[in-house]
């Protein structure tokens, strides 16, 4: 810790609080030093790999343009939070949240990236349709047995990530997500691809390996007309399938034993 007694000594004097981003990432902090109060011209702020448990000063940073909290132990999220309308960018994975509170996604509207990978996560509130202007979402490694029709709001979303969760069924809504390029269902429980993701027509990326599929059909992979990649493996779709492949780059098909 005395590299942070260093860097405290250095936030000391007033014209280093113009400083627009800190790393305090793998310090083993279990709360936020008091010199950060003073940095309130902070843009970047990165604290992965530590033990906070709670971080309610972060909400003072209202120029935040991107915040990481990976691999704390945070288990809600300070209601200060809804400060910080700059947001862009915010990384809360490998926590303990369980749940996340609607009036998060009320409040920032700005957010492009968010990652909750990794979080316990047993549903998302509706308000997600808030983040109009969302283009990643990382739901890795959660709880997730359905996704809220609202989602179907984020038209600007082209890269999904819901790999390894317990989802059986896309809502209606999904089709909406015109934007998608990507998106990775590996590890669910889809016994079907379903059609809403047929009807993304901007797909070119479609990962469905560890699923409950059985069968599939010509149309449904060849209507997705700007498809590179389909990774079927380890479903329980019949070795005597035919694919008519044309513009395919890679179809990887292999069933479980």
């Amino acid at each position: 810790m005395d590299d942070l007694n260093l860097v405290s000594k250095r936030f000391e004097t007033t014209s280093q609080c113009n400083v627009d981003t800190l790393n305090l990432s793998n310090r083993k902090l279990k709360e936020l030093p008091s010199f950060i109060q003073k940095l309130t011209h902070l843009k970047y702020l990165y604290l992965d790999n530590n033990h906070l448990m709670f971080v309610p000063e972060i909400g003072n940073f209202i120029q935040l343009e991107e915040i990481s909290i990976e691999n704390n132990q945070l288990s809600l999220i300070p209601e200060n939070f809804s400060n910080l309308k700059n947001l862009r960018c915010l990384n809360l994975s490998k926590n303990n949240l369980k749940c996340i509170s609607s009036g998060l996604f009320v409040s920032l509207v700005n957010l492009t990236s968010l990652w909750m990978n990794d979080c316990e996560l047993m549903y998302l509130p509706k308000e997600i349709s808030n983040l109009k202007f969302l283009e990643k979402l990382g739901l890795k490694c959660n709880c997730l047995q359905d996704l809220p029709e609202e989602i179907g709001s984020l038209t600007r979303l082209h890269w999904i990530n819901l790999e390894k969760n317990e989802i059986s069924f896309l809502p209606s809504q999904f089709k909406n997500l015109q934007s998608l390029f990507y998106i990775n269902l590996n590890q669910n429980k889809l016994e079907t691809i379903p059609n809403q993701l047929i009807e993304l027509k901007n797909l070119c990326i479609l990962l469905l390996t560890d699923n409950l599929i059985r069968t599939i059909k010509d149309d449904d992979i060849m209507s997705l007309s700007n498809l590179d990649k389909v990774d079927l493996r380890n479903n329980r779709i019949q070795t005597d399938i035919q694919i008519q492949l044309n513009n395919i780059k890679s179809f990887i098909l292999k069933n479980k034993d």
